[in-house]
């Protein structure tokens, strides 16, 4: 997940290069179904990125009372959206949580999935955010 400004402007300006692939002409000689794959492949990566673009706004954007996580990954970025969404830099949410802004990029690098359960209780108590779900078993 894009978790800053800057990574999102990277992305915007790969997502620019890859459009300028797309456009440019094909190199003569180049079999029709290598360039349909290429195309096929750049099509892909694009359409990631920007997916990637689109949840880093949508986390900027959230409203902290009706977040709703429809996987184990979504609850994961769950400090990342609270981030993004209060306008905090890493600094002052390290700060707000309690630990270290070397400790917050790593955890933050790894969208969560290796922070302890301390950290998501500091991120819930910090920002007065309660949950209420449900667990559902799957077929």
């Amino acid at each position: 997940m894009i978790t800053s400004l800057q990574q999102k402007n990277k992305a915007l300006e790969k997502l620019k290069r890859l459009q300028a692939q797309i456009d440019a002409p094909a190199k003569p000689g180049v079999p029709e179904h290598l360039l349909t794959l290429n195309a096929a492949q750049l099509d892909d990566t694009m359409a990631a990125l920007q997916a990637d673009i689109d949840a880093y706004d949508a986390a900027c954007e959230a409203d902290l009372n009706t977040l709703e996580f429809a996987s184990y990954d979504d609850f994961c970025r769950l400090p990342i959206v609270v981030r993004l969404a209060s306008n905090l830099t890493l600094p002052d949410f390290a700060n707000a949580i309690g630990i270290s802004e070397s400790q917050l990029k790593r955890y933050e690098a790894n969208e969560y999935h290796n922070a302890p359960s301390q950290v998501f209780n500091a991120v819930l108590t910090a920002f007065n955010i309660t949950l209420n779900g449900r667990i559902q078993c799957s077929a």
